[in-house]
């Protein structure tokens, strides 16, 4: 039984093989055949076109963030140079009020030392 199900499948396919092949070489067929490949065309066109928009459309939103980086970066060096500039500024003011105030203390223990020498020397 199993070889006349084989048998009955492989002439059903040939079969149906010859009446696909009949149908593509009648006129249907073939109007068939060139409809299906204007439409594969088409949708084809529409793919590529589509695929091209959106690879438009993900660069620019790309090259939008990249610019707002970019911005960012920007505003963050001044930033940057700003506090530095401002510790630069700082660190040196407080650098001369040292300086100032060594220079009065030392004034002061110069002035105590000549005060003392005159003290010492006149008596």
């Amino acid at each position: 039984m199993g070889y006349r199900n084989n048998r009955a499948l492989l002439l059903l396919g040939a079969a149906a093989g010859a009446a696909v092949g009949y149908f593509w070489n009648t006129e249907k067929g073939k109007q068939f055949r060139k409809d299906a490949n204007v439409a594969a065309q088409k949708y084809s066109t529409q793919i590529q076109q589509q695929s091209q928009q959106t690879l438009s459309q993900t660069n620019s939103s790309v090259n939008e963030l990249l610019e707002k980086g970019k911005a960012q970066l920007n505003v963050l060096q001044q930033k940057a140079k700003e506090a530095v500039d401002d510790i630069s500024t700082n660190l040196q003011s407080t650098a001369d009020e040292a300086k100032s105030a060594i220079n009065r203390k030392s004034e002061q223990v110069e002035d105590h030392f000549a005060h003392t020498n005159n003290n010492h020397t006149t008596v």
